[in-house]
C-alpha cells in the first residue's frame, strides 16, 4: 500500500471537513517523506510542539479510511481532545494511579499543559452549566498529599448524561417516589439528584417542578473516604459494592450485636447478611455501623 497515493485520494474528501487546514497540513507533511509508512507519520505527530490535537484528528481519520480496504490498519497515536474534553478524560485516565509520563504520553501533551489541566480541575472548570472542582494531584485515597509526588490518582467519575423527558422523570420523579420508605437510601439518592438538577434547563426544571433556587450549582468533588467518613449508610453501601465479608453491628432488642457475612439487598428494609449457614435480617433503624471499617476499607 502506497501511503502517499492512498492519502492523495483520502484528501479529496477530507478537504471538505472541520479544520481542513490540518488535513493539508498533513498531505504536505507526507508528500515531503520519501516512502513514508504509518510510524514514520505518526513519529512526526508525537514531535509536534502546538496544535497535536488537530493533526492526531486527521491522522486518526486517514486510518479509518485506510481501515476500509485493509482491516489490519491501526492508529498508533494515543487519543487526543480538545482542552473540555481531555480534562474529562484525564479524571476518567487516573482512576487508576499513573506516573506524570503516563499522562503526557496517553494524551500527547507537554508538561505545561499537563500543569494547566491539574490546575484548572482544581480551581474547577464549568461543564453541563456546573462548577466541577477535582483534586487532580499526588495525593492518596484519604486525599493526603503522598511523599514521592510520582504517581496521580483521581477516584471522581464524571457523569452526565442525556435523558429524554421520560427518563428524567422516571430518575429524578419515579425513582424516589419508589424508595422513600427507605429514608437512608433516600437520603443519599438526593445527594446524587442535587448533582443532577444544575445540568437541566429551566424547561426540564419546571417539568420536575424544582425550584431554580433550591441546590447549589457548584458540584465539588468529595474524596469517597471523607463521604464514607459522614455517613454510616453509605459504608454499608460500600459493603455491598465491595462483594466481601464485613462484621456488622446493630440493635438486637436493645442488645448490641453483630454478624460477619455479605451485605444484601439495601434497597429493602430489612436488608440482611448473608453467612456461610443463613442471612441474618436487619432493619435500616437498627444497623449501627461496620465494625472497624476503616481498617477493612481499601
Amino acid at each position: 500500500m502506497n501511503i502517499k497515493e492512498e492519502y492523495i485520494e483520502f484528501y479529496k474528501t477530507a478537504r471538505y471537513k472541520e479544520n481542513r487546514e490540518y488535513f493539508k497540513k498533513l498531505k504536505d507533511v507526507i508528500c515531503s517523506m520519501e516512502a513514508p509508512d504509518l510510524t514514520d507519520i505518526e513519529e512526526y505527530i508525537r514531535g509536534v510542539r502546538s496544535t497535536k490535537t488537530r493533526y492526531v484528528y486527521a491522522y486518526n481519520d486517514f486510518v479509518k479510511f485506510l481501515k476500509e480496504k485493509d482491516p489490519t490498519k491501526s492508529s498508533g497515536l494515543p487519543k487526543n481532545y480538545d482542552t473540555q474534553t481531555r480534562r474529562l478524560e484525564l479524571i476518567k485516565y487516573l482512576q487508576t494511579p499513573r506516573t506524570r509520563k503516563d499522562i503526557l504520553d496517553e494524551f500527547l501533551i507537554d508538561e505545561r499543559t499537563f500543569n494547566n489541566d491539574k490546575n484548572a480541575l482544581e480551581k474547577g472548570i464549568e461543564v453541563c452549566g456546573v462548577k466541577l472542582t477535582v483534586k487532580i494531584s499526588s495525593y492518596n485515597r484519604n486525599g493526603n498529599n503522598t511523599i514521592d509526588d510520582k504517581e496521580y490518582v483521581c477516584s471522581c467519575h464524571p457523569f452526565f448524561v442525556s435523558l429524554n423527558a421520560t427518563e428524567l422523570y422516571l430518575i429524578t420523579k419515579v425513582i424516589p417516589d419508589a424508595i422513600k420508605d427507605n429514608f437512608e437510601l433516600s437520603r443519599a439518592y438526593s445527594d446524587i439528584l442535587n448533582k443532577i438538577y444544575p445540568q437541566l434547563s429551566d424547561y426540564a426544571l419546571k417539568m420536575i417542578d424544582v425550584e431554580l433556587n433550591s441546590f447549589n450549582d457548584k458540584t465539588s468533588f468529595i474524596w469517597e473516604s471523607e463521604s464514607l467518613k459522614d455517613s454510616t449508610f453509605k459504608r454499608l453501601v460500600y459493603c455491598v459494592k465491595q462483594e466481601r465479608e464485613f462484621t456488622i453491628l446493630y440493635n438486637n432488642d436493645g442488645a448490641l450485636s453483630e454478624v460477619t457475612g455479605f451485605v444484601r439487598d439495601i434497597t429493602n428494609n430489612p436488608f440482611y447478611v448473608e453467612t456461610k449457614t443463613n442471612k441474618v435480617y436487619i432493619r435500616i433503624e437498627n444497623f449501627i455501623d461496620v465494625k472497624d471499617f476503616f481498617d477493612n476499607y481499601k
